[in-house]
């Protein structure tokens, strides 16, 4: 029986996305998630007023969106917003994730910018590359 190159590729691709989404996934439990990140928490000391303006013009604080994967260097990673075709660098993975990406797959993640770089707030699946969402 021979099988076609796409479902020999899927064969091979879908399953290291499912991985990527359940050690991502995974990973973002055991840090805690969101409360993780000050920016997220009011301050009551300062008449209860947010410490987190997304609204700022031309400074977006955080992204949602599905990203495709355009390079990977250590835990550094580069991935482009599907819909506004945005580049963002560096978003910054668990190491563990970073070793598991390749170029083109699809990630659903929200986004939360650090001084360091982009810091993953919530993630959702993970997708082949070639996939169209």
């Amino acid at each position: 029986m021979q099988y076609s190159p796409i479902l020999i590729e899927l064969s091979r691709s879908l399953p290291r996305a499912l991985e990527i989404a359940s050690v991502l996934t995974n990973a973002l439990r055991q840090r805690g998630g969101a409360f993780n990140f000050p920016e997220f928490l009011t301050s009551f000391e300062q008449g209860g007023s947010s410490q987190y303006d997304i609204d700022v013009p031309g400074n977006l604080g955080a992204i949602d969106g599905y990203f495709r994967i355009v390079r990977v260097e250590g835990s550094s990673v580069e991935a482009e917003e599907l819909i506004s075709e945005e580049r963002v660098w560096p978003i910054i993975f668990p190491s563990e994730v970073a070793a598991l990406l390749g170029d083109g797959y699809i990630i659903n993640l929200e986004l939360v910018r650090k001084p360091e770089g982009w810091q993953i707030a919530g993630c959702g699946f993970a997708y082949p590359p070639g996939t169209e969402i």
